[in-house]
């Protein structure tokens, strides 16, 4: 075994732990998100500097100001009806 596949199969048997201690359902956009490495998070910052704090951050307000229009705009048409 060289050292590059002894490193990816360290890396594989870290992210199955991680995946093992995870309580209720979590998603990830790929695997480098899951593994949450440095590398990961210093390459979202170089291609989304202004967005980076959007993916770690679950909820923002931007989410939630979407949510609140679309709950708004969805009790406005259920409102409506032929009388």
């Amino acid at each position: 075994m060289s050292s590059s596949e002894n490193g990816s199969a360290t890396t594989a048997t870290t992210l199955l732990d991680r995946l093992h201690q995870a309580e209720g359902p979590e998603y990830w956009r790929c695997l480098e998100e899951l593994a949450g490495t440095e590398e990961f998070q210093k390459r979202l910052h170089d291609e989304f500097p202004s967005w980076a704090s959007e993916w770690t951050n679950p909820l923002t307000r931007r989410h939630f100001l979407k949510l609140i229009g679309a709950s708004l705009a969805l009790a406005g048409v259920t409102g409506c009806g032929k009388p």
